[in-house]
């Protein structure tokens, strides 16, 4: 925790696009009841839910492009298809020619492959290094939460 918060602190936020990814099912409602001790409630349940992934970005200037998707999100498809569509256009919108920004993302695997290092590289991304196992400290996360 100690290395999240000298990271935090050395960071300028101004130039940092957020980025994270989430999946919202239909059928996921909470709901409160009431029953009787010594009962049990039935719940209906649906085996396999409507769902919709979700890609989002934010910086401290507004919130970016957001995509949906059906498809599991690899390597491929995260780097040609949101990156390419959503995430550089948001970084020339909040930043325009400059080019000292930086990407926060998690830890997933699809974001440390090799196509996803290559991709970036490419196009002269750089990322802000980031603690493992600490999603909280995104605050794309906080947003994912308050929208479920």
């Amino acid at each position: 925790m100690l290395y999240g918060a000298n990271l935090v602190q050395n960071v300028d936020w101004k130039n940092v696009i957020a980025t994270d990814e989430t999946t919202f099912r239909l059928s996921t409602v909470r709901r409160m009841h009431w029953q009787l001790p010594g009962h049990r409630t039935v719940r209906r349940t649906v085996k396999f839910p409507l769902k919709i992934n979700v890609w989002g970005c934010m910086t401290s200037k507004g919130f970016g492009k957001i995509t949906c998707f059906k498809e599991n999100l690899k390597s491929h498809f995260l780097c040609t298809q949101i990156y390419q569509n959503c995430l550089l256009p948001t970084a020339k919108q909040f930043f325009g020619r400059k080019k000292d920004w930086l990407l926060l993302k998690d830890n997933d695997p699809k974001h440390r492959s090799q196509i996803s290092k290559d991709w970036k590289s490419n196009h002269g991304i750089n990322e802000l290094p980031w603690a493992s196992f600490s999603p909280d400290m995104n605050p794309m996360e906080n947003l994912w939460a308050l929208l479920k």
